[in-house]
């Protein structure tokens, strides 16, 4: 009986422990420019490890105290580095893409880009044709992918408040905020 208590006392630790790892760990990856894979099995290996390494300490009525500790040094470890990639990640350029940019073409016929989602970008390329991709923004520089992640546009932009404009060695294209 005593043991089925330790066996379950140990697997809600450890299941406590990874998890909680594993999402504080995504989240700090979904900063880096790695797949999703590669981002899912580094995450799994190190709350792996890190749930191995504090679960025992925890179990343990002598050691204890120095599993809270390294438990909640790791923890504060990974807030502080998430906090301070969000940040590093916001204070680029201190603009955003949101809304819907379009071109203002002479002949009638604009372009629309629609960022409807913190990942997704509708584009909307006359006479309605419409396409749904994912896109990267860091800094000064756009990456546009299809579907199966490959890379279809790297543009380099310049953003400001109202308006942003692809540069293409001597060629630009002015999109201006719609809403």
């Amino acid at each position: 009986m005593e043991k089925t208590k330790i066996t379950k006392f140990f697997t809600i630790i450890f299941t406590s422990v990874f998890t909680g790892s594993f999402f504080v760990l995504r989240a700090i990856l979904d900063v880096v420019d790695w797949s999703n894979l590669q981002s899912l099995i580094l995450a799994s290996v190190v709350s792996g490890i890190v749930a191995v390494v504090i679960t025992p300490l925890l179990t343990d009525t002598n050691n204890r105290k120095w599993g809270i500790l390294l438990t909640s040094l790791y923890f504060i470890f990974l807030v502080v580095v998430l906090l301070f990639s969000k940040i590093d990640n916001l204070s680029n350029t201190g603009l955003s893409l949101e809304g819907v940019w379009e071109t203002k073409e002479s002949d009638g016929e604009n372009f629309k880009l629609d960022f409807f989602k913190q990942d997704s970008l509708r584009l909307i390329m006359p006479p309605d044709q419409e396409r749904i991709v994912s896109y990267k923004w860091k800094g000064e520089d756009l990456q546009i992918y299809d579907e199966e992640g490959v890379l279809l546009f790297n543009w380099n932009i310049k953003i400001d408040t109202n308006k942003f404009m692809i540069l293409q060695g001597d060629d630009r294209l002015i999109f201006y905020k719609k809403y």
